[in-house]
């Protein structure tokens, strides 16, 4: 099998291919482009901007991109919430999108996140398996029980491991870096919640908030990996940690995180 190739988007300082804005709106910047070919393009999605379009019209990553390549043809990979920041993946042909799609299935296309949570897990790492369902009209998804008989409940997992611990005015804080081995809705924030450990500002799952910045909770889609569609090399693709608070506030963490070159 061919070698991976790593990519670190604290290389680009600007997007690589800079895309214009469909709407006027100070709160949502261009989508940064980290990495785009024949066959897919990698972006790094803002918090608090939609990744496809919504009954409201709400700017969003699709039509932004959409609207820069008009002569390509845009499928998305995978999705992330509105208020969550990170690594987007989308192809520019059907067939590229199946090929990654079943790449998931096989658990073989790998996302890794950040979070900053409070109060700390009591373990240091863990793997998390809950039975979670989707409530219709609200947008929300809540942990059932293994034996309810509740309809269309779904599965999911996920590890975790500690990267860091801080007591920040009077609070107990933790930065996880975490792994889907599931794509369920809202999946991080309910498992993590359900815990007993929120996201840090996800206000939906019972965290308080720490910064007065609407639409973004401390969660971010920090690395991706998959095999390319074409030449099955394995690439990975991996963003730095957001420059602000509260990820800021882990300043000693994020130095050994970048020394040692872990999330």
């Amino acid at each position: 099998m061919p070698g991976s190739l790593s990519f670190d988007a604290s290389f680009w300082d600007q997007p690589r291919s800079p895309v214009r804005q469909k709407r006027s709106s100070p709160a949502q910047l261009p989508v940064p482009v980290v990495f785009e070919d024949e066959t897919i393009l990698v972006v790094a999605k803002p918090a608090g901007l939609a990744v496809q379009p919504d009954k409201a019209g709400s700017d969003n990553v699709l039509d932004q991109l959409q609207e820069s390549h008009p002569r390509d043809p845009l499928f998305l990979v995978h999705r992330l919430d509105r208020p969550v920041a990170g690594l987007v993946v989308l192809a520019k042909t059907a067939a590229a999108q199946t090929a990654l799609t079943r790449q998931m299935a096989r658990g073989e296309f790998r996302k890794v996140y950040r979070a900053l949570v409070s109060p700390a897990p009591q373990q240091p790492s863990g793997q998390l398996v809950n039975d979670l369902v989707k409530l219709p009209g609200q947008n929300t998804s809540r942990v059932v029980a293994a034996q309810d008989p509740v309809k269309d409940k779904k599965t999911a997992r996920l590890s975790f491991q500690v990267a860091g611990r801080i007591t920040w005015q009077g609070q107990d804080l933790a930065w996880l870096t975490v792994e889907l081995m599931t794509g369920r809705h809202h999946q991080i924030r309910v498992q993590l919640s359900h815990l007993g450990c929120p996201i840090i500002n996800d206000g939906k799952y019972g965290s308080q908030f720490l910064e007065a910045k609407p639409g973004q909770i401390a969660l971010q889609a920090a690395q991706v990996s998959f095999l390319h569609p074409l030449s099955q090399q394995r690439l990975i693709f991996q963003l730095p940690p957001p420059d602000q608070e509260p990820w800021t506030l882990f300043k000693s963490v994020t130095e050994v995180l970048g020394a040692t070159g872990k999330l």
